[in-house]
């Protein structure tokens, strides 16, 4: 049976993490949170104070209607805060999430005394931005686009069931569609599929995955 390939930050986000949180010469003040699934924040330039960088759990990042990214442990919440002219996003969280928060205001104050934090952090974004491209790509096949957003969420959930199937967080037909720019009738088809080869089972609560032995990615 093909092992899974586990979803990590990049390399990138590990080194704009250690700049914020794990930097002895300059320590940032902050306060661990707790949000519940589904919870939600709006993070946008006139309201927003704080950026966050998740310790647990899975969140959702949207702008609208469209699904930007799936962010995990050791990721940045509200990057968009650190740059000009950036648009309201809405970020949901999809499991149980822990967050640090950090005032926006002394991370500002730190990329103009640190400076080279600031290489970090386009390298961050620049980063996503490939991310994106190559999620939005035709490298892979829809059935294989699908099936890496699947083992992105099973592993960072973490849960199993009895049989030890991996048991995801709620991600709708509709966000996996938005994510992947695909239209729901081809994710309903490919789901579909899935359930009649015994790979999954859904139910209101859960979608319920196979170990992964579909595709070797």
């Amino acid at each position: 049976m093909n092992q899974p390939q586990k979803h990590n930050p990049s390399y990138e986000e590990i080194q704009l993490k250690h700049y914020l949180m794990d930097d002895p010469t300059y320590d940032l003040p902050y306060k661990t949170v707790g949000i519940d699934a589904g919870e939600r924040m709006v993070h946008e330039s006139t309201m927003s104070h704080t950026l966050a960088i998740v310790t647990a759990g899975i969140v959702m990042e949207k702008q609208g209607d469209i699904v930007g990214h799936l962010l995990v442990t050791d990721q940045v919440i509200g990057l968009g805060l650190l740059c000009p002219g950036n648009n309201q996003s809405e970020v949901i969280a999809l499991t149980h999430v822990e967050l640090v928060e950090l005032e926006i205001e002394d991370v500002r104050d730190k990329l103009q005394k640190r400076t080279f934090g600031m290489e970090l952090l386009i390298d961050v974004l620049n980063s996503r931005i490939g991310e994106l491209a190559e999620r939005y790509s035709f490298s892979h096949t829809k059935e294989e686009k699908i099936w890496l957003v699947l083992q992105q969420l099973a592993l960072a959930n973490g849960k199993r069931n009895a049989s030890g199937d991996y048991i995801l967080p709620p991600f709708s037909k509709k966000m996996m569609a938005s994510y992947l720019h695909i239209t729901m009738r081809q994710v309903s088809a490919v789901y579909k599929k899935w359930r009649e080869e015994g790979y999954m089972s859904e139910s209101e609560q859960e979608i319920i995955s196979q170990p992964f032995s579909c595709y070797s990615l």
